[in-house]
């Protein structure tokens, strides 16, 4: 954002709340990468032998990741609370902002798109490799076949 400001480059990636901000600042944006289809950019890696190891601590790990998406969707105002803490913005718009953004998009559960994988595989010239062989959805599969998910939601 400070060199957008000063003139050092005409453009970057941001995301939110930096997004938010240049908007403000009358910047326009020129693409939103959510725009090109799944392109998978945060997910949950551990090895295939940490996993066979440590297979309840990581399905503990993502129930309690999925009662924090839980939490941002349906306490809008306790989630702007921690944002406003954690972002260390004082724009209260931004910080808003950067709340509708990420709300409406997050899942009720983390799994990955096999779609997003072959994406990035595309676009590392691995396009021929098979997504699946990347992925392991068994925990979450698990969580959801548990309920977990639909007791969190209420239906």
């Amino acid at each position: 954002m400070a060199a957008l400001l000063s003139k050092r480059v005409d453009a970057t990636v941001q995301s939110y709340p930096e997004i938010f901000q240049a908007r403000k600042l009358g910047m326009n944006v020129l693409a939103d990468i959510g725009d090109f289809g799944f392109y998978t950019n945060t997910s949950n890696i551990v090895t295939r032998s940490y996993l066979q190891q440590n297979r309840a601590a990581v399905k503990g790990f993502i129930k309690g990741q999925i009662e924090g998406m839980h939490y941002v969707k349906t306490n809008k105002e306790g989630s702007l609370k921690i944002l406003k803490k954690h972002l260390q913005v004082t724009d209260a718009e931004a910080v808003e902002g950067t709340y509708e953004f990420f709300a409406k998009r997050l899942p009720r559960s983390p799994r990955t798109e096999p779609e997003g994988i072959k994406n990035i595989l595309v676009s590392i010239d691995a396009g021929d490799k098979n997504p699946a062989d990347f992925i392991d959805m068994s925990l979450i599969d698990e969580i959801e076949r548990e309920g977990f998910i639909k007791k969190l939601y209420g239906n």
